[in-house]
């Protein structure tokens, strides 16, 4: 078992080839945070196990930084769903992830 530091506000892990094992970990980070950097990452659609989080009413996160980190359809729905509810959520970054929208279905208002 480990404490939770509830110190930490931001976390900045961009570009250290992050693989999307480490989705699991981050997801745990996700709602205590108020900005995560991943960016150029390998992530891919395993950032789908962020939307839990994500769409907890006591989530933090101000700002998310996806950029490069090989995103594809499923993990834009389910960032996409969980976006949809939060209330936290200031900046989303996206870019550079190839990203097919014809196969994306998202459900923001």
């Amino acid at each position: 078992k480990h404490d939770k530091n509830k110190n930490l506000t931001a976390l900045d892990l961009s570009t250290n080839d992050l693989r999307s094992q480490c989705c699991a970990q981050l997801a745990g980070l996700v709602s205590r945070l108020a900005r995560l950097d991943v960016r150029n990452s390998c992530l891919g659609d395993h950032v789908a196990s962020f939307q839990k989080p994500l769409a907890d009413p006591e989530c933090r996160l101000t700002m998310l930084q996806l950029e490069n980190a090989q995103l594809g359809a499923r993990g834009l729905d389910a960032l996409m769903a969980a976006v949809g509810s939060n209330t936290s959520i200031e900046s989303l970054y996206l870019g550079e992830n190839a990203i097919d929208a014809s196969k994306a279905h998202p459900t923001m208002p």
